[in-house]
């Protein structure tokens, strides 16, 4: 797991969102899925490797419509 968030983070790197300086259908793709690890027991931990990932995550919470949907609480 660590490689693929590593790789991904990459991707954040290099603009604001995967594909661009624009949201696209990969970052509401990917978001709900780097969200529910964020809440899994490791995954603060394994995030903690990847600041442009958290970046993008925390763009996406602030969207309206991501924060409205997203669970709350941590998974066991």
């Amino acid at each position: 797991m660590p490689a693929v968030l590593a790789i991904v983070d990459r991707g954040y790197k290099k603009s604001a969102w995967l594909a661009g300086d624009a949201i696209s259908i990969a970052d509401f793709f990917l978001m709900p899925v780097v969200a529910y690890l964020a809440r899994m027991p490791d995954g603060p931990l394994l995030l903690d490797a990847t600041p442009h990932l958290r970046r993008a995550l925390a763009a996406m919470r602030e969207r309206p419509s991501f924060s409205a949907t997203e669970p709350t609480g941590r998974f066991a």
